[in-house]
């Protein structure tokens, strides 16, 4: 993890989707998903242990936010820099009790 989080817009990849990045806001600790068409899925994100590897310091994507659909609110992002300004990261389903990981994305600034 880096010591400065992620601030500003990263450019995303994942697959053949509409999804084109995360615009995240140091200041305050939160961020939204940017699409092709437009910005949804607020997150707040922080560090934190992961939710598999649980002796690695990650950043956290949360989508536990009252804006979002109630079936996002169980996705957990988690992220690591693998190089300056690139990130890979993980997509977690967490329901109390159960976590398991769906998918793999990749993050850029600039």
């Amino acid at each position: 993890v880096p010591e400065k989080l992620p601030d500003g817009y990263y450019k995303g990849r994942f697959g053949d989707s509409d999804w084109l990045g995360k615009k995240f806001d140091l200041k305050n600790g939160t961020g939204i998903n940017v699409f092709e068409k437009d910005e949804q899925f607020v997150f707040k994100f922080y560090k934190g242990k992961g939710v598999v590897d649980q002796n690695l310091e990650v950043i956290k994507i949360d989508y536990n936010v009252n804006k979002n659909p109630w079936w996002l609110r169980f996705v957990l992002d988690e992220i690591v820099e693998i190089k300056p300004d690139h990130f890979l990261g993980k997509i977690h389903i967490t329901f109390p009790g159960l976590r398991f990981t769906i998918g793999y994305f990749e993050l850029t600034h600039n």
